[in-house]
């Protein structure tokens, strides 16, 4: 996804009816709530959903049904909920890069893909220091989406952290072991915060030293 915000930012860089329309398909699963997109895809891809019900019972695929097809199926659902914000952050960091810079860079001969690779995008690091730290924390913290979609089966195999955190406390009434799960969390989410940013700087360093 870190890969692919930047390239899709750059096609809907220029201002057009077209990239305006696109922008707006881009951002709109994030705007929808987590628990109305996992009842959404449920009903697409459910073992009753409208995918099976076109291909028919003989050939109905276990989307949300099986642990590998589950695990797979969240996986894609969760990227594409939160692939728009990722490309809208790379956007608005493309717009803060001045036009006198990339001038410069076509008077010196740069094409395109050298403008963008050498120019464009050590520009935007620290925008890929946002949204890497956001996709991180957001896949800890992954919790209603799953609920909907698929109630953390099958066999528990789609179970995230903070899912099991909820269970422990209220299913299973451990409000203890619940409570250390979240401060395991919160400590996880301080860490790979700090490091992330800590490894930005140290590679901003060697490029200016």
């Amino acid at each position: 996804m870190q890969r692919a915000g930047p390239g899709v930012a750059l096609l809907l860089n220029r201002n057009s009816r077209l990239n305006s329309i696109l922008r707006v398909l881009v951002f709109y699963p994030y705007v929808v709530g987590p628990v109305i997109l996992g009842f959404l895809w449920s009903s697409i891809l459910g073992t009753d959903g409208a995918v099976n019900a076109v291909v028919g019972a003989k050939h109905s695929l276990p989307f949300l049904s099986d642990p590998t097809w589950a695990v797979a199926t969240v996986i894609c659902v969760i990227v594409w909920s939160s692939f728009g914000v990722n490309v809208v952050l790379y956007l608005a960091g493309l717009q803060t890069v001045p036009d006198s810079v990339i001038e410069a860079a076509k008077i010196d001969g740069a094409s395109p893909w050298q403008t963008f690779w050498r120019v464009k995008l050590p520009m935007l690091a620290p925008t890929v220091t946002v949204n890497v730290v956001l996709v991180v924390i957001g896949l800890l913290r992954v919790y209603e989406l799953i609920l909907a979609l698929t109630a953390g089966g099958p066999a528990g195999e789609t179970q995230s952290f903070v899912y099991n955190i909820l269970t422990s406390s209220f299913d299973n009434t451990q409000l203890g072991y619940g409570a250390a799960q979240s401060v395991v969390l919160m400590i996880v989410i301080i860490v790979v915060t700090v490091g992330i940013t800590s490894a930005r700087r140290r590679s901003e360093q060697a490029v200016s030293a």
